[in-house]
Formats: structure tokens, C-alpha cells, sequence
């Protein structure tokens, strides 16, 4: 009888599993079930599912404690022993990799074939007179959906870091997976797309009733919005550049239509969708994906959230608070986004007048200089010899904190700690606003032109301005609304648009390669000097110097760099493995 082992998850999503494709870690009788046990029994068999979901990523701490968002020009890890660090000083190999993720997406897609093959016809007989049976009997058949969309999306991860990557799409043997050759990218794309579709088909879009309530309680589990946005996401990837070398039209239409899909059951307000047809996007905190999800579901899609904790304060909290030691800060490349030049910089001197009327974002997602963005704590000194500031260890060198994620009322000070679960959003409704209107772009040469081969009429600008004009932003909408571009003019301020956005949301990494703009992003970074005006101000309305300092030269860019490295050790194991062009 096949045994299986499972580790209880206590909190969803908070750990990660150990089940692999037969070759089993060391265990006991606590820790094993034989797959029978696993397949009659509904509360283990929603243990194994609940277990998938711990392989999906965040990015709080993806590479050495650090966000991908410190590997490009988003933002820097102040801590030098930070595998991060490898990543930008071009050090790693296929010998040496940083955030590779093979095995762990690979362990989450043997888990889900296992899942489909071995447990997806149960029955649970022992229930059958149980009053809550019907209910256990709907959440157990959403569950094969909920594993196929997991499957997809582990595919789509190794998608975007390898190019071509081997599909598997049952469990296989050690044998037979170390003699699987690399599947070609629109393969792998196309079985993404009709899995969205198959999920979306059938996946239940909401829960009835007194069920409702229970799936309240589960809100990091799959909705059949996520099918939607998945597909919209891994059409605009093939779309893109770097796997569009020829700009084939047809691909653009089709990244078009499929978020056009989601816009259209969105505008309907179909079951398990919001609808912004009539009305703006929520509150861009909402889009932060706070611990309390009522609030949040509005605009995230689908998020994975943590164990209750306090680790991610402690580890971005700013140097000279009282528990802090600091960790990923914001760089100025991605502050002056958000209208923050050194013309302004210069005119506004005094106190926090620098950061007024600009882009609300920007305070959601930055600690800024003379600001108090954490109640617990006084007001932010950065500036050189500040509280917060150079040279103190560990302090920012980009003349910011981070600020996005980490709740205001955090207090790391002796004895009054307090823990919160994190929520870290994969799809907002943003972003397929946003997809369209990149798409439609491509597709047409003015971005006012309505589509006319697809069955939905919003042009890209208009699409854009819904991500513009959400709550918060009224009475400056106009300042910042999008204008009658030309096609290239429109494409950069998306792209910009994008980066504002989704800031340390885990876009701009990926972003930067499928469009192939690494060369011109990513070895120039740009930090803010702040020193305080010896001939202006007082101590308590301090005048201040501000500086942005280039360095040209701070990062190490090579174009292989748009895919990952196939790892050697996989390589030694299957010599089918060919590896991506200069690594």
C-alpha cells in the first residue's frame, strides 16, 4: 500500500511541504498515512490540498531574507551577506543559484498529479449521514479544480524564470524524470491557458448558504477569478518581447482577449467577481492586502498569507526604532515614479513639504524622510546623523524605508511586540485593467482606438485611467490621469504606471525581462543624499539638502540574465536538460 506523507499544516499556507515523487523523507506513524487512509478520510485529504498551497511563493523574503524587488532597480538589501547581492553583481552560475525554485515548484506539481491521480474520486462513505456531508461533498469537488489552477500556476513560475522547462502533467518515476526534455515555452503556455479555461468552467464561484461562512474562514483558496487572471497574465508574457522577438500580432490579440474575458465577467458581476464597470477601484490600501481579508477582497484576487509574526517589520523596519535592523528600502529610481524629482526636491526644502501633492502611493509604499508613517514611533530622521540615518549600521543608503506591508501601528519595542499575518497579493484586479491596456496598445497605433476583433470596446487609455482614477485619488485624478498619447509615449508611461503600481508586489522584476529592458534599468541606481541646511531652519522645522546621487555602475547586467540558469545539479541528473543561451 503506498504511503504518503503529509506534515499538518496549522496555519494555511504557512509551511512548506515535504512530499515528493516517491522517495520519502524519514518519518513516523504521526507524520504517514497510507493513501487509503488519505482517500476515505475528508479532513486528510483536505490536509494534502491544504499542503499544495504552502508551495506557492511570497515575496517578503524570496533570496536571502531579501524581495526580488532588491535584484532590480526597484530596491536595495542594505545587508551584504544577502545571497540578493549575487544576483546583481552578476556571481551566479548554474552552479551557483539564486532563487531557482525548481525543485520546489516541482514538488508542488508531483504533488497536485498525485492529488488528481490518486485521491480525486473519493466518496467518503463513512460521512454520508453526517448533516454536513453536501457541504463537504462541494468543497471536495471544487477541490480538483483548485489543484489544476495550483498546477498551472507552479508551471507558469518555472515558466518565467527558464523559458522551456519540462511539463509534467502526471507523476512520474525518478527514471522518467531524469529523462524528460525541455518542453517548448507556447507548449507550456497553451497547457496553462486550457487549464484557466477548464478551471474556470467548472470551479465553483461561490459558496451558498451556511457554507459560505466556512469558506470565509479560507479566503487564500482559489477563486475562479484566479483562472481569469492567470490566463491574462501568461498570454501577456508570451506577448512580450523576449518571447515575441517578431512582435507577431496575433499574440498581442490574444493577451487582449483573455483579459478582456475577465473584464467582461467583471463588468457583469458574474458570481465570485467584483464589478468596476459603474464605479472606481477601491482605496489603493486595499490593494496592500492587509491581515484583514474582508476589506482587502475587493481588490485582491487571490493572495498567500503567513503565520502570524513579526518578522517582516523587524526585518524593513528602520534602523534606529527600537527593534528594527532594516533590511529592503526603496530606491529613488522607483520614488521619482511617483513625481519626486530633484527639481521638486530642490524647491521644497522644509520639513515633509517635498512629498506633498504628489502621487498617494507613494506614502502607502515608501518611509520618508521627516515623516511618521508608524504611529508607534517618532517622526523618521534619514537625513546623515539623523536617528534613522547614515552612518548608522544597517541603515538606508538610498535615502528611504520601505513602508508598503508592514502595518502602521507596529511596535517591535521590548515587551510589546505584537504579531499580525501578512498577506501577499499574486493577482489584483489592477493588473488586468492594466494587462488590457498594454495589450490593446500593442495592438493598435493610438491607445484611444477601441478594439475592433474583440468583443469589448474599452481602448487601452481608458483601461488604464480605471487603475487611475480608484478611490483616493479623487480631486488629483486629473493631475496624474493618462492623456492622448502616441503609441510609444502611452507604452512608457504604462510601463512606469505598472512599476507605481505593483511596487514590491514582485512585478518589476519579471516585467523588466519580458520586455527585455535590462541593459537600461538595471545597472544604473539612484539614491537620495539627505543632509540637513546648516544655514536654514531650526531643530524642530529643520531645512534639509537634497541630493540624488547616480552610480552608474552599481549593478552587473548581462542579457542572458532574462532566464535563470537550469541548475547543474539537475543537468547531472538528466543529461536531456539543455541549458539557456551564455550560462
Amino acid at each position: 500500500m503506498k504511503k504518503i506523507l503529509i506534515i499538518p499544516t496549522l496555519v494555511v499556507l504557512a509551511f512548506s511541504s515535504c512530499i515528493t515523487d516517491g522517495n520519502f523523507l524519514e518519518y513516523d506513524e504521526t507524520t504517514v498515512y497510507e493513501a487509503d487512509a488519505i482517500r476515505k478520510n475528508f479532513d486528510r485529504t483536505t490536509q494534502y490540498v491544504t499542503d499544495i498551497y504552502s508551495y506557492l511563493p511570497t515575496d517578503f523574503w524570496s533570496v536571502g531574507s531579501a524581495m526580488r524587488s532588491s535584484a532590480c532597480d526597484e530596491g536595495e538589501y542594505v545587508w551584504p551577506t544577502s545571497d540578493i547581492h549575487i544576483m546583481t553583481n552578476g556571481r551566479w552560475s548554474a552552479l551557483r543559484t539564486v532563487d531557482e525554485g525548481w525543485s520546489t515548484f516541482y514538488k508542488g506539481i508531483r504533488a497536485c498529479n498525485l492529488y488528481l491521480e490518486e485521491f480525486n474520486n473519493s466518496t467518503f462513505d463513512e460521512n454520508k449521514y453526517d448533516q454536513n456531508y453536501p457541504n463537504q461533498m462541494t468543497r471536495y469537488r471544487n477541490f480538483e479544480w483548485e489543484v489544476r489552477f495550483l498546477r498551472a500556476y507552479f508551471h507558469f513560475e518555472l515558466l518565467r524564470r527558464y523559458g522551456d522547462i519540462p511539463l509534467e502533467t502526471r507523476t512520474y518515476s525518478t527514471d522518467e524524470v531524469n529523462s524528460l526534455s525541455r518542453t517548448p515555452f507556447d507548449e507550456v503556455v497553451q497547457f496553462i491557458v486550457d487549464e484557466c479555461d477548464t478551471v474556470k468552467a467548472n470551479i465553483t464561484p461561490a459558496y451558498d448558504g451556511d457554507y459560505a461562512e466556512i469558506f470565509k474562514q479560507e479566503i487564500s483558496r482559489v477563486p475562479k477569478a484566479a483562472a481569469y487572471a492567470l490566463k491574462s497574465r501568461v498570454l501577456l508574457y508570451a506577448a512580450s518581447p523576449l518571447h515575441n522577438p517578431e512582435n507577431d500580432r496575433s499574440r498581442w490579440l490574444r493577451a487582449a482577449t483573455a483579459a478582456a474575458e475577465m473584464l467582461q465577467a467583471m463588468d457583469a458581476g458574474e458570481p465570485g467577481f467584483k464589478s468596476y464597470a459603474s464605479s472606481r477601484l477601491p482605496a489603493y490600501a486595499m490593494g496592500l492586502a492587509p491581515t484583514n481579508f474582508s476589506l482587502a477582497q475587493s481588490e485582491v484576487i487571490f493572495a498567500t498569507r503567513t503565520a502570524k509574526s513579526s518578522s517582516l517589520e523587524a526585518n524593513n523596519f528602520p534602523v534606529g526604532y527600537e527593534g528594527g535592523t532594516s533590511g529592503n528600502v526603496p530606491t529613488h529610481n522607483l520614488v521619482e515614479k511617483y513625481g519626486i524629482t530633484q527639481d521638486v526636491l530642490d524647491a521644497n526644502p522644509g520639513q515633509a513639504t517635498a512629498w506633498n501633492n504628489r502621487d498617494p502611493r507613494l506614502a502607502l509604499v515608501v518611509a520618508l524622510n521627516w515623516t511618521t508613517p508608524f504611529t508607534n514611533y517618532s517622526q523618521l530622521q534619514i537625513y546623515e546623523g539623523g536617528a534613522n540615518g547614515l552612518p548608522k549600521t544597517g541603515a538606508t543608503n538610498t535615502g528611504y524605508y520601505l513602508k508598503k506591508f508592514l502595518f502602521e501601528s507596529v511596535n517591535l519595542k521590548a515587551g510589546q511586540t505584537v504579531t499580525y499575518t501578512h498577506a501577499f497579493p499574486l493577482f489584483r484586479y489592477a493588473e488586468v485593467y492594466l494587462n488590457y491596456a498594454e495589450a490593446v496598445n500593442e495592438l493598435y497605433d493610438r491607445p484611444d482606438d477601441a478594439p475592433t476583433e474583440i468583443d469589448y470596446t474599452m481602448t487601452a487609455r481608458e483601461a488604464a485611467n480605471k487603475v487611475r482614477d480608484r478611490t483616493g485619488f479623487v480631486g488629483i485624478v486629473s493631475q496624474y490621469a493618462f492623456g492622448q498619447f502616441d503609441q510609444k509615449t502611452f507604452r512608457d508611461e504604462l510601463r512606469d504606471e505598472r512599476w507605481r503600481e505593483f511596487a514590491f508586489e514582485d512585478h518589476r522584476f519579471w516585467d523588466i525581462r519580458r520586455w527585455k529592458i535590462g541593459a537600461e534599468t538595471q545597472r544604473d541606481i539612484k539614491r537620495l543624499r539627505i543632509r540637513k541646511d546648516p544655514n536654514n531652519g531650526t531643530d524642530r522645522r529643520p531645512y534639509f539638502i537634497y541630493e540624488v546621487v547616480e552610480d552608474k555602475n552599481a549593478r552587473v547586467w548581462d542579457d542572458k540574465m532574462y532566464l535563470y540558469p537550469i541548475p547543474q545539479s539537475e543537468r547531472d541528473k538528466n543529461k536531456k536538460l539543455t541549458q539557456n543561451p551564455g550560462w
